[in-house]
């Protein structure tokens, strides 16, 4: 098999497919969701917009990140700002409130010092580990 960018990709017996939750579907995060769908992932979106959730076919819309994040392997935001991302991680229905994913993965590269506070915040039982992407 080879990707749209003409890379060999493993043949499908040897993708492991897993449950990713996403949260945050517009002009970033809808495409890189739909990847993770094309590579066969059962991928659950979650965006405060509905017609952002069903710009990503193939996913299934969740009503809150926590159950975006219910049961996911890791969770991924792409979300516009600080005040976003704290919401989704550590508000009443967010990623928190679900049985914890082993990985939340922010990929706003300026969110690292807001991504501290929230895991060393109380009882989050979050380990911190920032690994910049270039």
């Amino acid at each position: 098999m080879v990707t749209a960018y003409g890379r060999a990709m493993a043949s499908e017996a040897h993708v492991v497919r897993r449950v990713i939750g996403f949260v945050g579907t517009g002009t970033m995060g809808a495409p890189m969701a739909r990847h993770l769908v094309a590579a066969g992932h059962d991928v659950r979106v979650f965006d405060r917009s509905s017609s952002a959730m069903g710009s990503v076919e193939g996913a299934t819309p969740c009503e809150s990140a926590a159950a975006a994040a219910t049961g996911a392997a890791c969770v991924f935001l792409s979300l516009p700002r600080p005040t976003d991302v704290e919401a989704a991680v550590t508000g009443p229905a967010g990623v928190l409130a679900a049985d914890r994913p082993s990985i939340v993965e922010e990929l706003t590269p300026m969110m690292t010092l807001l991504a501290a506070d929230i895991a060393g915040g109380a009882d989050t039982g979050i380990t911190p580990q920032f690994r910049p992407f270039d």
